[in-house]
């Protein structure tokens, strides 16, 4: 396997030995921009750009693009399967031109490029004041073209010829204002290359410069796993109130831990999805937001429905969704739960969910207050009467008076004079009423009388404690009787010594 690879190689060396080796960006520079119409009347977006080659060989513009002004791209000589490539010719023209100028060509008119401008209204270049920049496949400016005057209708701006034969264009000197100006005729060349295999045990054509593809021996080869992109579309404003232009924003978020760079990402946005704006050189952070703008990268959302696509460079898609029913000043905004509308548009942090309803706060009732003949009931909170009386009560009579307890009136006890008490009846000292005297009923019996014994019989007593008094001495000399034994010894002992 080595050996027919290695001839195989030497074959190809030979082949390309002998053929006339075309320069491919030496004369990068003899690449101009020749022609530019930025619109014409009643049609904005019937725009095109001519290039032409100055030199005298020919020079691959592969992967060549237009700018705008905003720095946004809108063409490129971009491949459509392996191995193609664009050749411009020495002395010819390649046109690029808008969709809507291409429908308005005569048929059998080509163009190498067709792009669709970024505003439907305005087109994508600005015919007042505006930039058209060519640079190549490694960013680096080829040709630039600037104007701050507006045209007539129609009119084209053109570079000035320095020769007819051979057709040469001048550098630096430019020509405009010219209302008839012939289309040119595009020349571009479309290539297909084979290429080299360097990968015997996968299918398809894996070129050596693929970044997931490790080369081994003998044409094996390793297929690394693509890096993870850790970014999604997070918030997009596609309706603000009144005009749009300024307002609309795509926001991006990555979720990740490592800083994802936007370069060679795209969005792909309208009703289909069928309009490509390419994103602006940057960096998003862990963990941060990204806010592309319309009036940053030219893209105009429609308000109704769309779609909006985050793409890689070859066409992957990282992120998309589609919105309908747009309000104004309404974001369609991503949750943990899924998109929907948001009433309060955040560019550039959290989303916020206007659609969850905060628990309402019960209202601390502040009671009216009381009048001033009423008074506050502690237990049921209400406003009742003072309990004042208001009406003068009528005079007591000439012997009475009144009760201070009951307010009531009474009869005044006459102290002089008294209405004597009837027999058997006598007078209150404390009423001074009569009432009936009663006396107890007599009885014919004597009062009965007893002796006194002046000593009791109390043996029993004494004879209770001696009892008591003999037990204890009896269970104390049975406790103590080892000890009353050794003093009776002792004693014993004392008396017959003497």
């Amino acid at each position: 396997m080595l050996k027919r690879t290695i001839g195989f190689l030497l074959i190809i060396a030979l082949i390309q030995s002998v053929m006339p080796t075309p320069v491919a960006h030496t004369a990068s520079a003899d690449i101009i921009i020749s022609h530019i119409q930025p619109g014409v009347t009643g049609g904005a977006t019937k725009e095109y750009v001519a290039l032409f080659n100055n030199g005298d060989i020919e020079v691959e513009v592969t992967n060549w693009c237009l700018k705008n002004k905003s720095d946004i791209t809108f063409a490129c000589f971009a491949p459509e399967q392996q191995g193609e490539q664009f050749w411009l010719p020495a002395g010819a023209f390649a046109v690029i031109h808008s969709l809507a100028y291409r429908d308005s060509l005569p048929m059998g008119m080509t163009a190498s490029l067709t792009y669709t401008p970024a505003n439907q209204s305005s087109g994508g270049l600005v015919g007042s004041s505006d930039t058209v920049t060519l640079v190549d496949s490694g960013g680096a400016v080829v040709d630039q073209y600037t104007w701050r005057t507006s045209l007539s209708g129609g009119a084209i701006f053109m570079r000035e010829t320095a020769s007819v034969q051979p057709l040469l264009y001048a550098k630096d000197s430019w020509s405009s204002g010219l209302l008839v100006a012939p289309i040119p005729s595009d020349e571009i060349e479309r290539r297909i290359v084979e290429l080299l295999d360097v990968c015997d045990n996968l299918e398809g054509i894996q070129a050596d410069d693929d970044p997931l593809i490790v080369l081994g021996e003998e044409g094996v080869c390793t297929v690394l796993d693509p890096p993870i992109i850790t970014l999604h579309l997070h918030e997009i404003l596609p309706n603000p109130a009144g005009a749009d232009s300024g307002k609309e924003f795509i926001e991006l978020y990555n979720y990740g831990t490592m800083p994802v760079y936007l370069d060679d990402m795209y969005i792909q946005y309208g009703s289909r999805a069928e309009k490509r704006v390419a994103l602006v050189n940057g960096v998003v952070e862990a963990g941060q937001y990204f806010v592309l703008r319309d009036v940053d990268i030219g893209f105009v959302l429609t308000n109704t429905s769309g779609i909006v696509q985050l793409m890689t460079g070859n066409s992957t898609i990282i992120d998309e969704t589609s919105y309908s029913n747009a309000k104004d000043d309404q974001s369609w905004s991503w949750f943990l739960d899924g998109w929907r509308y948001s009433k309060e548009p955040t560019p550039g942090e959290r989303n916020i969910d206007t659609t969850i309803v905060a628990p309402t706060v019960p209202a601390v009732l502040v009671p009216k207050a009381c009048a001033a003949n009423q008074y506050r009931h502690p237990e049921t909170g209400r406003c009742r009467l003072t309990a004042v009386s208001t009406v003068t009560p009528a005079p007591c009579k000439s012997n009475q008076t009144r009760n201070p307890s009951t307010g009531r009136c009474r009869n005044v006890v006459a102290s002089t004079n008294p209405v004597p008490c009837k027999p058997g009846q006598e007078r209150n000292a404390e009423t001074n009423r009569c009432r009936t005297i009663r006396t107890l009923a007599a009885t014919n019996y004597d009062i009965l009388e007893t002796d006194t014994k002046t000593s009791v019989d109390q043996w029993y007593v004494y004879a209770a404690i001696a009892g008591v008094l003999s037990v204890l001495l009896g269970y104390a000399a049975w406790e103590w009787r080892v000890e009353c034994k050794r003093l009776l010894m002792r004693l014993r002992w004392s008396v017959i010594r003497r």
